[in-house]
């Protein structure tokens, strides 16, 4: 009995502790899920915040790139106004230009009205304001817009084919002349004599306006630069001298040789001249400082010419029946156009200066290819050819023999257009009219002759007492002057 209350009691005890126990964990299992809620509760709210934040975030891109497309709306509008001005002010400014052009052509229709009228005044035999007016009809359309109204060209030749032929002789030399050439602007010409002299004339009145005679023997050449503002001369006194046309005076260079110069003449710039020399070199001049650039020798004994090509990078130049280009800056031969036989008369750059037409004392013209150096065409003559022009537009060329025969011939395909016969004396030179309708000559039976190109004839003929060496058109295409024997010929 007393080990069973001493097992009891111990058996109270150990309950007691057993629910002491519980308890204490209950509390802390209570105290652990409270624990856990809370972490829960601070996760949740982590994460509500995080959504707050993702969604604050997105709506700031979404307004980021609502501006920018706001901005690049904005700009598109901008541009699109900015095309639409500056497409409303082109709009304006060919309406502008446009009735500029009708302006001009009704002003060239006035002046031919005007030219044709006078063509009836009996009074005015000589028809001077009809070609005045007529003249101007012309260039109101051709200056700007680049074209002639057929009526406009009807009037100037009817004026011209009715006015009376009027020569002006422009004498002073003691000896032959070498040249006559007007100069760009048509005012003025300059010829160049044996007599040791350059003379300039008055183109209007043939008045002699200056004597340039710092040379001490024969001048081979007188040649213009392209804005007519200097002039360079030739001799056989081996030195080339260049002219201020404003002040009539020598420019202190001199380009000195040593041997007699054939020619002299600009490249397109001014910025340099070159000389053909009797001892068969050609060379290269800074026109600023008078210094030598290049000296290339061509021949042992003698060159026939020297030429730039329209851009200045090449130079021609010839001897015997060989036709040489070199590269203008080194003087490194870049071509070398070889004919059969016979020497070359005479040759000349296209205006792109991608081709060349030669003449040959062989009977042959050649149209080179100078890329290549091969012969595009070939033109073949009964007699030897003296000398060849292109075209303005440049689908034909026009050949001159020493039997005095003129053709004209189709560049594309090398047919003869048409044939005209001056006499059996040779022509010295040729040259295409401005529109290509009519063709200058001169030659060794002392005529320069005009012929219209449609037609197989002449219409106007030039006599002169001695051969004429040479004939030009003014810048105009309305009058010529030609060079034979002592004096030239407006």
């Amino acid at each position: 009995e007393r080990r069973s209350r001493n097992f009891l009691r111990a058996l109270a005890v150990v309950l007691a502790l057993a629910a002491i126990v519980a308890v204490v964990l209950s509390g802390v299992a209570f105290n652990q899920r409270g624990v856990a809620q809370n972490n829960a509760l601070l996760a949740g709210q982590s994460a509500a915040t995080a959504t707050v934040a993702q969604g604050q975030a997105q709506i700031e891109a979404a307004t980021a790139v609502a501006a920018q497309s706001e901005a690049q709306y904005q700009a598109e509008q901008a541009a699109t106004q900015a095309a639409l001005a500056e497409e409303s002010a082109l709009e304006a400014e060919l309406a502008r230009l446009e009735a500029e052009k009708v302006s001009r052509l009704a002003t060239s229709r006035e002046l031919v009205a005007f030219a044709m009228a006078e063509l009836e005044q009996p009074e005015d035999v000589s028809h001077s304001l009809a070609l005045l007016l007529a003249r101007e009809a012309v260039l109101t359309t051709l200056k700007m817009d680049s074209y002639v109204t057929g009526p406009a060209e009807m009037a100037l030749r009817q004026a011209i084919n009715t006015a009376p032929v009027v020569q002006i002789a422009l004498k002073g030399h003691t000896r032959p002349l070498n040249s006559a050439s007007w100069s760009p602007d048509g005012r003025y010409i300059v010829t160049a004599s044996t007599d040791n002299t350059v003379k300039v004339w008055d183109a209007v009145s043939g008045k002699e306006l200056h004597v340039l005679n710092d040379h001490t023997g024969p001048v081979t050449s007188a040649n213009w630069s392209q804005d007519g503002s200097y002039i360079v001369t030739s001799s056989r006194d081996q030195t080339a001298l260049i002219w201020n046309t404003e002040t009539w005076e020598k420019e202190g260079l001199q380009l000195k040789h040593t041997s007699a110069i054939i020619s002299a003449s600009w490249n397109t710039d001014g910025s340099q001249i070159i000389t053909a020399n009797s001892d068969g070199t050609v060379s290269t001049w800074d026109s600023q400082t008078g210094n030598e650039l290049l000296q290339i020798q061509v021949d042992p004994e003698d060159v026939y010419f020297a030429t730039f090509s329209p851009d200045g990078d090449l130079l021609a130049s010839a001897y015997d029946h060989i036709l040489i280009i070199y590269d203008s800056h080194t003087g490194e031969e870049k071509h070398r156009l070889e004919s059969q036989s016979g020497y070359v008369h005479s040759a000349q750059w296209n205006q792109d200066g991608n081709r060349m037409l030669a003449t040959y004392r062989d009977n042959t013209v050649y149209i080179w290819n100078i890329e290549t150096s091969e012969v595009i065409t070939e033109l073949q003559h009964s007699t030897p050819v003296l000398s060849a022009d292109w075209s303005p537009d440049e689908g034909q060329i026009v050949s001159i023999t020493v039997d005095g025969t003129v053709r004209i011939w189709d560049v594309n395909t090398g047919e003869e257009y048409r044939k005209m016969q001056a006499n059996n004396s040779p022509l010295r030179s040729v040259e295409f009219s401005q529109d290509g309708k009519q063709i200058l000559t001169a030659g060794d039976d002392g005529i320069a002759r005009i012929w219209e190109t449609d037609i197989i004839d002449q219409t106007h003929i030039f006599e002169h007492s001695a051969p004429a060496l040479s004939a030009c058109w003014h810048p105009a295409g309305t009058r010529m002057v030609s060079a034979a024997g002592w004096a030239a010929h407006i």
